[in-house]
């Protein structure tokens, strides 16, 4: 058994989880609006206006524009 001393947290190097490409982000932009610009567009319940307008650009909902619109919603 480890002691409290021996316990040390090991810091994690490099980016933890899916990473965001920054071309599908742009991409979204164009397609939705700047939220940078109109802070509105990141309201709760605007989602599923996005939701639906990517679903009608493309015909579904891929994983990178839906991890792009997470990112955007934040």
């Amino acid at each position: 058994m480890k002691t409290d001393e021996q316990k040390v947290k090991r810091r994690r190097s490099g980016l933890r989880g899916r990473q965001l490409e920054p071309t599908v982000l742009s991409g979204l932009r164009e397609l939705i609006g700047d939220e940078r610009v109109d802070s509105s567009l990141r309201h709760r319940d605007r989602l599923i206006e996005h939701l639906h307008l990517i679903q009608d650009a493309d015909g579904y909902l891929s994983m990178p524009r839906l991890r792009a619109l997470a990112s955007f919603m934040n």
